[in-house]
């Protein structure tokens, strides 16, 4: 399935070089997920300001960049999807 191999290795890498240089750690990129098998639509603020994202908009943007999520702004709220 090429989706799925597509998503393992936009969310982790090819090999352990490829990984250390990524924005998120493994468990940030299964928490995201997770999230997103549960439910579509995630508000950024739930996701942001839970473990293991401490508060890093840096993390999140870095996957929106890389095409794992996208980020959008309805009526003044962001969610991840």
């Amino acid at each position: 399935m090429q989706g799925v191999s597509e998503l393992q290795k936009n969310a982790f890498g090819d090999d352990v070089d490829d990984m250390k240089s990524l924005l998120w750690t493994r468990e940030q990129a299964w928490r995201v997920i997770w999230l997103l098998s549960q439910q579509a639509e995630v508000p950024y603020y739930d996701v942001l300001a839970n473990f293991p994202f401490k508060r890093d908009e840096t993390t999140l943007r870095g996957m929106e960049h890389a095409e794992l999520i996208s980020i959008d702004t309805q009526g003044g709220a962001e969610g991840c999807n």
